[in-house]
C-alpha cells in the first residue's frame, strides 16, 4: 500500500481540519426546521391486532386448474367434502379417428386423472364414483363452491383406492364398463361429432367421494388447452382398426382417441361440528371476533373462511406527540400443533377491506376485477410465503401502516386469504389475544418509530 511521508501527511491533516471548520460553520441549524430544535428518540413497540373470522362470499371455482374430489373430517373445521363437475369434449383440433376400409372396433374406455395436489390423510382407502350429469353444465355460467348439478344416482364406474397409491403412480385411472355410456362415446367419436353435438349427448360428469369417507381431498389436473399441457384429465377411447391387405390376413392397428376436460367447477362444503367455534358461521360476510373463539381465527381455502385484521391502537401513538413511523411489520402466528396433520397455505395475500368485511377491488384497463392488495414493502408481488420453522407469516407493511396513521387511507382493515382458493382446501388457525397477553405468540404489529420530544 502506498503511504504519504510524515511531513506531507501532517500538512494534509491541518489543511483538511481548516476546511472542515469552514464547511461546518453554518451547519448548526440543518434540519432544525424539521424537528423544531427538539431531541429525537427512536422507539420499538408491539401493538395488538384485532382479529375476526369472516365468512367469505361464494367463491368462483369454474376457473380451477384442478378437479377436487374427496372428503375428510377436521375437528376444527368440520367435515370437508368436495365434488367436481366437468365436461369432456373433443380437443380444439376436433376428433380425428383413424379410418380404414373396415369398420372400427371398440376395445375399451377409461378416464385418467393426473394428481396435482392433495390434502389430509392419503394413507386411508377412499372411494371415487363417476356419475353422468342429467343437467347441462353451461360454459357461460360462473359456478361457485356452493353450486351443484343433478346427476344420475347410479355411477358409471367407481374405484376404491388409497390416495398414497395415486400419488405414487402419478395419476388415477378408472376403467368405465358402463355399456350405454361406452356406446354413446364411441358413436360420437366415429361420427366425428362437433363439440356442440358431443355436449348435447354428454351433458357432463361428476366425480364424488363416498359419504362415509374420512381420508383426503385429491386435486387432479385439468387444462383448457391440452395441446400445450403435459398432464390433463382425459377420457380415453381405445379402438382397433382392421386393415385389409390383399392376399394376407387383416392387420390389427390399435389406436386411442382422447377427450379432454372442458368447462368444470368444484363444489366444496364444510359441515361444522356442533359446539365448535364455527358451527354458527353460515352467513356471507358474517364476522366473529377472536375473543369469542378462544383467541383464535380460522382461515380455509375452498370453503372460503377468511381472517380480518385491524389495528385499533395505532392512532393512540398520537398521544405521544409528533412521531414518524420508520418500519412496520405484521407477524401472523399459527396455533402450535394446528398444522401437524393439516398443512397451512403455502402462501397468503392481504387485501384491503371496508367496514362491512368486504374485500376491496378495482377494475383494471382490461376489465378484470382485481383485489386492492396490501403489498409487502419492497415487493412487486402480494404473495407472502409461510415460514414453517417459526410457524408464521411475516409481512413488512411500512407504507400501508403509514397511510393509515396519516389518515390518507381510510381502509383500516386487511383480509387474510390463502394465495390459492379455488383449487385447494388448505387451512390455518391464527392465534390472536388482542393484547391481553394470553398467548406469547399472538399476532402482532411490530413498529419502529421516531419520536420528536
Amino acid at each position: 500500500m502506498n503511504t504519504l511521508p510524515y511531513n506531507k501527511n501532517k500538512l494534509f491533516l491541518i489543511l483538511f481540519s481548516v476546511l472542515l471548520l469552514f464547511a461546518c460553520e453554518k451547519a448548526t441549524d440543518i434540519g432544525f426546521n424539521l424537528v423544531d430544535q427538539q431531541s429525537v428518540e427512536t422507539i420499538y413497540t408491539e401493538l395488538p391486532v384485532e382479529a375476526s373470522t369472516i365468512v367469505g362470499k361464494d367463491l368462483p371455482t369454474n376457473t380451477s386448474i384442478t378437479l377436487l374430489c374427496g372428503q375428510y373430517n377436521d375437528n376444527a373445521f368440520g367435515k370437508v367434502t368436495s365434488r367436481t363437475f366437468f365436461q369432456v369434449s373433443p380437443a380444439p383440433s376436433g376428433i380425428s379417428l383413424t379410418k380404414y376400409d373396415k369398420d372400427l372396433v371398440f376395445d375399451s374406455l377409461s378416464i385418467e386423472f393426473p394428481v396435482y395436489n392433495y390434502y389430509a390423510d392419503t394413507t386411508k382407502v377412499q372411494t371415487f364414483r363417476l356419475h353422468r350429469l342429467t343437467e347441462t353444465l353451461d360454459e357461460s355460467v360462473e359456478y361457485t363452491n356452493k353450486n351443484t348439478l343433478a346427476y344420475d344416482p347410479t355411477p358409471i364406474t367407481s374405484l376404491s383406492i388409497k390416495g398414497g397409491r395415486i400419488l405414487a403412480n402419478g395419476f388415477m385411472r378408472m376403467p368405465i364398463p358402463n355399456s350405454v355410456f361406452k356406446t354413446d362415446v364411441f358413436n360420437l367419436a366415429k361420427n366425428n361429432s362437433s363439440k356442440a353435438d358431443f355436449l348435447t349427448t354428454l351433458k357432463g360428469l361428476v366425480l364424488v367421494p363416498d359419504v362415509n369417507d374420512n381420508a383426503a381431498v385429491m386435486g387432479f389436473e385439468a387444462s383448457n388447452n391440452p395441446q400445450i399441457a403435459v398432464n390433463f384429465s382425459r377420457l380415453m377411447v381405445y379402438y382397433t382398426a382392421p386393415q385389409t391387405q390383399t392376399g394376407a390376413p387383416d392387420k390389427l392397428n390399435n389406436f386411442v382417441q382422447t377427450f379432454f376436460v372442458n368447462a368444470r367447477f368444484n363444489q366444496i362444503t364444510s359441515v361444522r361440528n356442533a359446539g365448535t367455534f364455527l358451527d354458527d358461521m353460515n352467513t356471507p360476510l358474517q364476522a366473529k371476533l377472536a375473543s369469542a373463539s378462544n383467541n383464535r381465527v380460522f382461515v380455509q381455502a375452498g370453503v372460503n373462511y377468511l381472517a380480518k385484521l385491524s389495528f385499533p391502537t395505532l392512532q393512540n401513538l398520537r398521544n405521544q406527540g409528533t412521531i414518524a413511523i420508520n418500519r412496520a411489520e405484521l407477524v401472523i402466528k399459527i396455533a402450535p400443533n394446528s398444522a401437524d396433520v393439516y398443512s397451512t397455505p403455502r402462501n397468503i395475500v392481504l387485501i384491503q377491506s371496508n367496514a362491512t368485511n368486504e374485500s376491496l377491488t378495482f377494475t383494471n384497463q382490461f376489465g378484470t376485477v382485481v383485489p386492492i392488495y396490501a403489498f409487502p414493502q419492497g415487493s412487486q408481488s402480494p404473495v407472502v410465503s409461510f415460514n414453517s420453522r417459526d410457524l408464521e407469516y411475516r409481512i413488512p407493511l411500512t407504507s400501508y401502516i403509514q397511510s393509515i396513521y396519516s389518515g390518507s387511507n381510510l381502509n383500516k382493515s386487511l383480509i387474510v386469504r390463502p394465495g390459492v382458493t379455488a383449487w385447494e382446501v388448505s387451512r390455518m388457525i391464527i392465534l390472536n389475544d388482542n393484547g391481553t397477553n394470553n398467548f406469547p405468540y399472538s399476532t402482532k404489529l411490530r413498529l419502529f418509530y421516531t419520536k420528536y420530544n
